[in-house]
C-alpha cells in the first residue's frame, strides 16, 4: 500500500473574514454575522470581539451579550466565492484538492515534494507561493487558517 499525504485546510470564522475584507472598518469591531430561517434570526458567525456570542445562538441573545455589535446579514454567495478563489489557488499547487464544507479543503501532497522540496516543507512553501491573483489567499498566508497533516 503506497504511503500517502494530505494536508487539511481549515479557513475558521470564513464568513466573519470575508465580511472584514469587503468592509475594512469592522477590523477590531465586535461583529455578528446573522442568517435567518423563518422567523428565528440566528448567528451565523462573529469576530472574536463579539464577546460570549456563538454560532447557533439566537440574534436576540447574542446582542444582549454584545449590545455595540455590528449586525451583517449573511452572504452565502460571497463565501463560497471567497472559498472558491482559495481553492482555486490550491488547484494551481497541487492536482488533488478535495472541497469539504465552507472553509475547508484537502490537499494531496503527493509530489509536491519534487517542486518544493521536502514533504514537511512542501505545503508551507506552496502556501507561500499562491498567485497574487488570488486575493482571499492572503487570509491563509496571514495566519487565519490552520494546516493539519494527515494520513
Amino acid at each position: 500500500m503506497t504511503d500517502r499525504s494530505i494536508a487539511c485546510m481549515l479557513v475558521t470564522h470564513l464568513p466573519v473574514k470575508a465580511e472584514v475584507r469587503r468592509y475594512p472598518h469592522l477590523r477590531g469591531k465586535p461583529v455578528i454575522i446573522t442568517e435567518s430561517y423563518g422567523s428565528k434570526d440566528l448567528v451565523l458567525d462573529s469576530s472574536a470581539e463579539a464577546h460570549g456570542v456563538n454560532a447557533g445562538m439566537p440574534l436576540s441573545e447574542a446582542m444582549a451579550r454584545c449590545k455595540d455589535a455590528v449586525l451583517v446579514q449573511a452572504d452565502a454567495p460571497y463565501y463560497n466565492s471567497a472559498f472558491d478563489k482559495l481553492t482555486q489557488a490550491l488547484e494551481l499547487r497541487s492536482p488533488v484538492v478535495e472541497r469539504d464544507g465552507l472553509g475547508c479543503a484537502y490537499v494531496g501532497l503527493d509530489g509536491l515534494e519534487l517542486m518544493y522540496g521536502e514533504r514537511r516543507g512542501s505545503l508551507h512553501r506552496c502556501s507561500r507561493r499562491r498567485p497574487r491573483s488570488s486575493t482571499p489567499g492572503s487570509a491563509w498566508r496571514e495566519g487565519n487558517s490552520r494546516l493539519m497533516w494527515l494520513r
